[in-house]
């Protein structure tokens, strides 16, 4: 679980490197499923993230883009989820998590 999630917030660090910081995490799907894999997600990754209580949130996003370029949704902020929550980083984690990722990243250059 810790690898999957050090592999998501390596590639997280990618992007934001090239893009900037998000101002927002929204998480939905499987990690959800387990309270341990959404807390380890949270933990690694030090900042609130929203996440979804609906398992089809990815598909009804992609149906708003959708909706929002066809011209029949005029703000993507009109399609909002009710099942929405913020979950919170332990700081006490913080460190923890940051030399195992070191040592994710020493093992993914090897």
């Amino acid at each position: 679980l810790e690898g999957v999630l050090f592999n998501l917030y390596h590639c997280y660090g990618i992007l934001t490197g090239i893009a900037g910081k998000a101002a927002e995490i929204k998480v939905s799907g499987g990690v959800l499923k387990s309270k341990l894999w959404s807390k380890m997600l949270v933990d690694i990754w030090q900042q609130p993230v929203t996440v979804s209580e609906n398992e089809q949130a990815s598909m009804l996003g992609a149906a708003a883009l959708g909706a929002h370029a066809a011209g029949a949704l005029s703000d993507l902020a009109d399609f909002g989820d009710p099942g929405e929550r913020v979950m919170q980083p332990d700081p006490s984690m913080a460190e923890y998590y940051a030399k195992r990722f070191e040592k994710y990243l020493e093992l993914y250059q090897q």
